[in-house]
């Protein structure tokens, strides 16, 4: 166990399937606001569920931050503009 998470603490991944069940499950819990999924139950899911559940936990928080950064240099660039008005 420690060595799993000296591996966890060094590069923030786990080797260990049941670990990466227990963070998986945990990230789950989180979005859905309780504690609904525990990690023995991930194999009840099927490969397109969890795709949504981890698109919304942690890919969807990348895009938007994305976004926030492409709408900041459009406002930057339209302030710059000679002819747009605030």
């Amino acid at each position: 166990m420690s060595g799993a998470l000296l591996q966890i603490a060094r590069t923030g991944w786990v080797s260990d399937p049941f670990i990466a069940d227990v963070f998986r499950a945990r990230r789950i819990n989180n979005l859905l606001g309780g504690a609904f999924v525990t990690p023995w139950d991930l194999d009840d899911f099927d490969e397109a569920t969890l795709d949504v559940f981890d698109g919304l936990v942690i890919e969807l928080p990348g895009y938007r931050k994305g976004q926030q950064e492409i709408d900041k240099k459009f406002s930057e660039w339209r302030a710059q503009h000679p002819t747009y008005r605030h």
